[in-house]
């Protein structure tokens, strides 16, 4: 299962947690998520990222495709810098282990036993993967243009027993998810989806 952001894990993290800057796009994505859907009176971003984000009784949580980090291997002594799990070294290889492996298998399980409304991917990269993780394979999605502002943003949408996969750009870079404004116009969208509203 998916690591919970219980007391405890903010507790031991609290030091760490302001260098993730991921998580806190996260966070302001979901709180316009919930401001237009399900909760007027949510939090702003920073006090939803220090309390609620991937809580025990929240709505959400993140899981990652391909969990394992990939370290190069120090070829001299054979070992990772930190003694990790060997993991092949390059990322083909590694992914190619997660939908071989049994980590598809796995995650196609937890999202039929979850049936989430909505699951977003970041990363059009790996739609394929995302799809086939998830469920999806031979599912003809549809393009969704997010643009609140002069930079048009491509999202992908997909439908299937009630669960919507939306993949959008990564949230990093010149082509991504990477502004306060595109940030909140697409929890804005998500939050429209869950509120039944047209995609």
């Amino acid at each position: 299962m998916p690591v919970v952001w219980n007391a405890d894990f903010r507790q031991r993290n609290q030091d760490e947690m302001p260098k993730w800057q991921s998580h806190q796009k996260i966070a302001r994505i979901l709180t316009a998520v919930h401001t237009l859907a399900t909760d007027p009176g949510a939090p702003d971003w920073k006090e939803y990222f220090q309390e609620r984000l991937y809580g025990p009784a929240g709505n959400e949580f993140w899981l990652s495709l391909y969990p394992a980090l990939v370290r190069t291997v120090d070829s001299a002594s054979g070992r990772s810098p930190h003694d990790t799990l060997a993991v092949p070294r390059t990322l083909p290889r590694y992914a190619a282990l997660c939908r071989q492996g049994g980590r598809f298998e796995f995650v196609t399980r937890l999202a039929r036993h979850m049936a989430p409304k909505i699951i977003v991917c970041f990363g059009h990269q790996h739609s394929d993967d995302y799809r086939s993780a998830f469920g999806f394979a031979g599912v003809v999605g549809e393009d969704v243009i997010l643009q609140p502002a002069d930079l048009p943003k491509r999202l992908r949408v997909f439908t299937k027993d009630g669960t919507k996969l939306v993949i959008v750009p990564l949230l990093g870079g010149t082509d991504g998810i990477n502004s306060d404004v595109l940030q909140i116009a697409l929890g804005r969208y998500i939050g429209r989806l869950l509120s039944g509203g047209a995609a």
